[in-house]
Formats: C-alpha cells, structure tokens, sequence
C-alpha cells in the first residue's frame, strides 16, 4: 500500500499547540542573548524570514 509523507514546515498543514514557538524562543535567546518577547508570523514562512522578522521585531536589524 502506498503511504503518504507531508512535511508540515510552516504550519499550513497542523497546529502544535506551541511546541514551536516555545523551541523558538530558547533557540532566540542562545542565539541573541535576549529573551524572546514577540515571533513574527510563522505561518507560510521560511525558517529565514522568521528569523529575521523576529530580530527586526526585537530592534536587532
């Protein structure tokens, strides 16, 4: 039987309650030194842009 593998990266597909934004934000303050008050939209969004938009979010453009 053919089985069917969906790669759900920008949360078009589920929701997961959170998990994402709360590895987000421990990834954001290894990374910057700043805790992690806002995320940019994730939603349709590469890794790259979120990234970015929550650093511009953050003043660190």
């Amino acid at each position: 039987m053919p089985e069917l593998v969906l790669w759900d990266i920008d949360h078009t597909l589920m929701a997961t309650g959170g998990l994402g934004r709360e590895l987000w934000a421990d990834a954001f303050e290894k990374v910057t030194g700043f805790a992690m008050r806002e995320q940019a939209s994730v939603t349709g969004s590469t890794e790259r842009r979120i990234l970015r938009e929550t650093a511009r979010l953050h003043g660190l453009d």
